[in-house]
């Protein structure tokens, strides 16, 4: 029987009050992998930008999870040099992997590659570590470690290769480095790890065009850091930079300055699609996914001060992962009645603007509040009517609560606007919005809106470690013992799902 397993990530205590991240977007597209994207955004909270436009790319990739392997650029054999020049493309199409990025800087020998510093493929040494040339070696059972020197490893090497500079160390910026580029912007790969969660990061800046103007070594080793590195490492970059993802269809990620360059070295990862599970919204990063818009924006909204309404994401207090909603709705003084807030996906919560998904298991998000009266439903659009689910009161205990609706389940949801049937009984749906009600002046924090076709999102149930408060669904016991809760810290969470 599979399973996914989801890790809880650390959390810190600053909260994040801009909308400046809205333009990243974070998908799921493998068991144990996390694709978070950037497009045309101009202020870019990470780097304290107020000008220009940056590209970013960025997999997590979950070590824990069983069905990660990796491969790298084997040796040419008796040819000249280390390795044949490739794209990372080509490099991704022959090795059968779902995940490349380009690594080594390398010298240009047509057809043929001189990589600088160490590449081990598949446990076989292609090119020797060079002094200065900091390398990466994860082992053949996938333990990661960073390497200043070729014997200076821990595990036993399986696949390796290297960078120019260490920008990260110890969770601290190192600054430019040693290349003469490197206080300029430009395309940039990296690579970076964090231990206590078990987590790779895989990154690419696009630059060079007017749209995404590239960083320097020390701004990428800031957006490392905002996705959790611990210590990270610059890559061959330049016209160099790719990554490459094979979903269904074998595409490039990222939009290389040089189309399409064959490289030396490249880094590939075996993993298994998953389509089944899809986070909307988890507001990692400062993002807002497409629940950017204040909560009086939609017409629908009501009976509350819309001035003095706010969102914000935190990371102080959170379900799953790193960051959260925080919905502050301030009472309108002359509305006795309940009030209603309707936080839209999207600018008009279009088919068009929201991702479509197959119409069958259960959505579901993360709530807590300590506020009486407050409730929560989830509305969807299927091909022709939207529904809602039957509205839930949200537990006024502090603590988080997962609330779901089992779209299969004609008795879960209710009509809302006109031309519904109260059920969802399309071939899919897109997402309508989160809509909340209350009496008063209420904050709601809201955290990972998700959809899952096989089934519940109950195995979502785990621990927070900011706020010290045991995580349950409103249709699951909580932990019985802290044995459990411990055991949902270091080994993350499991889930059922058919196989």
């Amino acid at each position: 029987m599979m399973k996914k397993r989801i890790a809880l990530g650390l959390l810190c205590s600053i909260a994040l009050t801009s909308h400046a991240l809205a333009g990243w977007t974070t998908t799921n597209p493998f068991s144990g992998v996390s694709y978070s994207a950037l497009r045309g955004t101009d202020v870019h909270g990470i780097l304290g930008w107020s000008y220009s436009h940056l590209d970013v790319d960025v997999m997590e990739i979950k070590l824990a999870q069983p069905s990660i392997s990796f491969t790298s650029t084997p040796s040419n054999g008796s040819d000249p040099y280390d390795t044949t020049l490739q794209t990372t493309m080509d490099f991704m199409n022959a090795t059968n992997t779902e995940i490349a990025i380009n690594t080594n800087f390398y010298g240009t020998f047509s057809p043929n590659a001189d990589n600088v510093g160490l590449v081990v493929s598949d446990s076989n040494l292609v090119s020797s570590f060079s002094t200065g040339w900091p390398a990466v070696n994860i082992s053949p059972t996938k333990q990661i470690e960073l390497l200043t020197s070729y014997t200076g490893n821990q595990y036993a090497y399986g696949n390796a290769f290297a960078g120019s500079d260490i920008i990260v160390q110890n969770g601290q910026l190192t600054g430019n480095g040693q290349l003469s580029h490197a206080t300029s912007r430009h395309p940039r790969t990296a690579v970076g790890y964090n231990a206590v969660l078990n987590k790779l990061i895989l990154m690419t800046v696009d630059g060079r065009r007017s749209d995404s103007i590239g960083v320097t070594n020390n701004e990428l080793g800031k957006l490392m850091k905002a996705f959790d590195a611990t210590w990270a490492i610059n890559l061959d970059g330049g016209g160099s930079t790719q990554m490459t993802m094979n979903n269904g269809t074998a595409h490039y990620v990222n939009t290389p300055s040089d189309t399409y360059r064959a490289v030396g070295a490249n880094f590939g990862v075996h993993a298994v699609a998953d389509n089944s599970y899809m986070a909307f919204a988890n507001f990692e990063h400062n993002n807002f996914a497409n629940f950017e818009y204040s909560p009086g924006y939609s017409g629908s909204s009501t009976g509350f001060n819309e001035s003095l309404s706010t969102t914000e994401i935190v990371t102080s207090d959170v379900a799953v992962g790193q960051g959260a909603m925080k919905l502050t709705i301030t009472d309108d003084a002359y509305q006795t009645n309940e009030w209603f807030a309707r936080l839209v996906s999207g600018s008009y919560a279009t088919r068009s603007q929201n991702t479509i998904r197959i119409a069958d298991g259960y959505v579901g998000v993360w709530a807590k509040t300590t506020d009486t009266d407050a409730y929560i439903s989830i509305a969807l659009d299927d091909p022709t009517t939207g529904d809602r689910g039957i509205r839930k009161a949200i537990t006024a205990d502090g603590n988080w609560h997962l609330y779901e609706w089992n779209i299969d389940d004609a008795t879960a949801w209710e009509s809302w606007v006109n031309n519904t049937n109260g059920q969802i009984d399309g071939s899919d749906f897109t997402m309508d919005s989160i809509q909340i009600w209350g009496k008063g002046d209420t904050v709601v924090y809201l955290d990972n809106l998700a959809h899952d076709t096989d089934g519940s999102l109950s195995y979502l149930t785990g621990y927070s470690v900011a706020s010290g408060l045991s995580i349950s669904s409103n249709q699951i016991p909580e932990p019985a013992s802290l044995c459990l809760i411990s055991i949902s810290i270091l080994a993350m969470t499991n889930r059922r799902r058919r196989s």
